[in-house]
């Protein structure tokens, strides 16, 4: 059984993320809450080398699509759904992507845009565009 953190706080110091991984958590979890409106631009979030990131964003009706174009330092590795009924206004699934970060990276992006925003997540996803930068750090 796979084991995953979910990282939905503006920041996580190098000590928890060391933490994580010797827990044997082996997969790292973004979701819409990880934005912060008030966050300065380019804020990177550190994470370890070789560890898998998934983003789970909430969809329906609309439809969240990887960036390729606008992403760097990323491979996508697999897409899904599932059923996430009234649990965001707006929304009714929450859609995944999973990414392996390029080997010797010290930095990626990942950039996945909808145009389709529930008006719940104007605030939280501005223009419907959800981009997350990493900083990679050695295990």
């Amino acid at each position: 059984m796979k084991k995953r953190i979910f990282l939905t706080l503006p920041a996580l110091c190098f000590a928890a993320v060391a933490q994580a991984q010797d827990a044997g958590i082996f997969q790292y979890v973004f979701t819409q809450s990880y934005k912060n409106p008030a966050d300065p631009p380019g804020r990177m979030q550190p994470i370890r080398a070789g560890v898998p990131v998934q983003v789970q964003l909430p969809a329906g009706p609309g439809v969240w699509v990887y960036d390729a174009g606008e992403s760097s330092n990323v491979a996508l590795t697999g897409e899904g759904s599932f059923d996430s009924p009234d649990r965001i206004a707006g929304t009714d699934t929450i859609q995944t992507f999973s990414f392996a970060v390029a080997d010797g990276a010290d930095r990626a992006k990942i950039v996945v845009t909808t145009d389709n925003l529930p008006p719940s997540l104007a605030d939280i996803v501005p223009g419907g565009v959800f981009d997350l930068s990493l900083q990679v750090v050695s295990p």
